[in-house]
């Protein structure tokens, strides 16, 4: 079993896919997916940066 180094992860597979819905279809901004979801904006930043990385937009 891999150990875990850090803090834990603040949003899972399923708010993943939610900032994904709002954001590219839902048309909403950072800071509004933010403020629903409870985290902050930077931390919805960081998933939509590990999206583009990841290549799920293409």
């Amino acid at each position: 079993m891999p150990v875990q180094k850090g803090r834990p992860p603040v949003i899972g597979e399923h708010e993943l896919a939610l900032i994904d819905r709002l954001y590219m279809k839902e048309r909403m901004s950072v800071r509004d997916i933010a403020d629903v979801m409870g985290v902050s904006h930077m931390t919805v930043w960081r998933a939509l940066r590990e999206f583009d990385e990841a290549g799920a937009w293409n």
